[in-house]
């Protein structure tokens, strides 16, 4: 499938989240430690996309909009009362969204500045983008081929970049605590290994594990804003951020 803006995944890419998301189960909205965030930018009457969530969305699924490549993802937002929207369709909504949230997806998009673009032109003036990257080449790891990355980011780098395309940082926080798991070489060749022989066991464990780290996080690892320039520390792997629209592009 082509995203907006780009081609969003290679074919192994597709396969390898096709397997994940028929394997795994839905996952809760309020779980997520950005979920805090998010809700902070929601008026009632808001308009929220979310893009490439899986089954583990960080926004409410009734009444939001998604896009996304895996069609059992797709069938299950659907079913949940969720607006999933194809490439031409959400390419069409110009100045209609509020809130666009886009976790681990930049990196998986060839042209990721084209993508920037067109997420431009389907927000209103001052709506809020949310996103979150693998940061740092040098972390560059088996874990970013499995999961059909592109590149991992320089910091200063996706701050000119967004600012070329018409988004100002707002705040960001280094992701330490999921990024530090899920960037070990270690675990993802294990991880890679199980998915292969025991998709549904090795998923259903990984998603307990998940809770727990997600409650773990929520209560004794906030997530910690800045609000200066976008700089980490040459040891994060990975980012979370939150941009504004400013100028149409």
């Amino acid at each position: 499938m082509q995203a907006i803006g780009g081609n969003i995944s290679s074919g192994y890419n597709q396969e390898f989240y096709d397997r994940v998301w028929k394997n795994s189960r839905l996952l809760s909205h309020d779980i997520w430690p950005v979920w805090g965030a998010i809700r902070g930018s929601l008026k009632e009457d808001s308009r929220i996309l979310e893009i490439g969530p899986g089954r583990r969305p960080k926004v409410p699924i009734r009444g939001s909009y998604f896009l996304e490549i895996s069609s059992a993802a797709a069938k299950t937002l659907s079913e949940k009362g969720g607006n999933v929207l194809s490439q031409d369709e959400l390419a069409a909504k110009k100045g209609f969204f509020d809130v666009v949230c886009a976790f681990e997806v930049l990196e998986h998009i060839q042209d990721d500045r084209q993508m920037l673009a067109t997420l431009n032109s389907i927000m209103r003036s001052g709506a809020r983008l949310f996103i979150s990257v693998p940061v740092n080449q040098k972390h560059w790891s088996r874990g970013d081929v499995m999961a059909g990355h592109f590149r991992r980011y320089d910091p200063e780098a996706l701050q000119r970049i967004m600012n070329e395309e018409g988004f100002q940082l707002e705040c960001y926080a280094e992701d330490g605590f999921f990024a530090r798991i899920y960037g070990r070489r270690l675990f993802m060749g294990f991880a890679k290994r199980m998915l292969e022989r025991f998709p549904r066991l090795s998923l259903a464990i990984e998603s307990y594990c998940l809770l727990a780290a997600c409650a773990y996080a929520k209560r004794f690892g906030k997530i910690s804003w800045k609000k200066e320039s976008l700089k980490v520390s040459s040891d994060a792997r990975g980012i979370y951020a939150v941009f504004r629209k400013t100028a149409l592009n």
